[in-house]
């Protein structure tokens, strides 16, 4: 399966449920933007099963988004996989017993989109002045996040602590971006979309993040533009 072209239409069951079962057993997550993108449901997917033509996930451990996922007709999910962006509907799930457990379940797709993951041009935090994502979480001190990369739709960042369980799919509120040059930290609430372990020169291991941002202030977009005037202003100087 070419999964390197910017976007193509998958139709074929047995390559969906391919896909899906991919996604399955990499444990990734899967989402859908509800109440108008003011609700996010998170999950995995358990089971595919072509013969059945059923997909088994699981409930979101966030209730008001299962309540608000039960209501509609039809839902939109979404995965991000190797750098590719996968979107599909489904009607609306209903409950079934799977492994002992109560989840959810929908047809197979008859349709997937293969698109491009990334929607805004992320630029490089090389050059700049460093900048440091606060991830705060509950009953645990916050993590430190050196940013690599950043656009309006997300980050890249390395994570130099030790023992930092992280897993795609978490999400995590009252963040802030800080930097020196910066008078007030950026909020914003962001989703961990993939995770990797990367050695640096001196064979230290850190971890590689990638992260969407699910909620961010307008101060954020202020500083791309500041980030974008230097890159140009730099490129211009070569």
């Amino acid at each position: 399966m070419r999964i390197d072209a910017p976007g193509r239409a998958i139709r074929s069951a047995t390559e969906i449920a391919r896909l899906l079962q991919a996604i399955c057993d990499e444990e990734l997550a899967i989402t859908a933007y509800l109440e108008r993108g003011e609700v996010l449901f998170t999950s995995v997917v358990r089971a595919v099963d072509l013969d059945l033509d059923r997909v088994v996930i699981d409930y979101s451990q966030w209730k008001p988004a299962n309540s608000a996922l039960m209501q509609r007709d039809s839902v939109q999910f979404h995965c991000d996989r190797k750098k590719r962006h996968i979107q599909f509907h489904s009607p609306a799930p209903t409950q079934v017993m799977y492994e002992g457990a109560a989840r959810l379940q929908f047809p197979l797709p008859s349709l997937v989109l293969d698109l491009q993951q990334r929607a805004h041009r992320r630029l490089s935090v090389k050059s700049l002045p460093s900048l440091w994502c606060v991830i705060n979480r509950e009953n645990a001190e916050p993590i430190v996040a050196n940013v690599s990369d950043i656009s309006e739709g997300g980050m890249g960042a390395f994570i130099h602590e030790t023992g930092v369980m992280l897993k795609p799919g978490m999400i995590f509120s009252n963040c802030q971006i800080t930097s020196a040059s910066l008078k007030n930290p950026i909020d914003v609430s962001v989703e961990v979309r993939y995770l990797k372990t990367v050695r640096d020169g001196d064979g230290t291991l850190n971890k590689r993040v990638g992260c969407r941002f699910v909620t961010a202030s307008k101060d954020l977009q202020a500083l791309i533009k500041l980030f974008e005037l230097e890159v140009s202003e730099d490129a211009s100087k070569r």
